[in-house]
């Protein structure tokens, strides 16, 4: 399953339901290709996370490891402004 931007414009407990469903579809056994710019449900609900920028693979790994990696990337990308 591919779902782009699911959170865009939704209310925060719409949000968690979607988020909900996609865990149930992913228990099920079916593989989830997100593409999600607000990223904690993300990194709850993958196995494997992936961080473009700018187009190109950045980082890849485990998403237990990927929240720090993403917060210090926002940090560095806001310091370069």
């Amino acid at each position: 399953l591919v779902a782009d931007e699911l959170s865009l414009g939704l209310a925060p407990i719409v949000v968690d339901e979607v988020y909900n469903t996609l865990e149930t579809i992913r228990a099920r056994g079916t593989a989830l290709l997100i593409v999600e710019q607000h990223v904690q449900h993300a990194l709850e609900l993958c196995d494997h996370v992936a961080l473009l920028e700018h187009g190109r693979v950045a980082w890849e790994g485990a998403s237990a490891d990927a929240a720090d990696v993403v917060v210090n990337r926002l940090f560095e990308a806001g310091s370069a402004r």
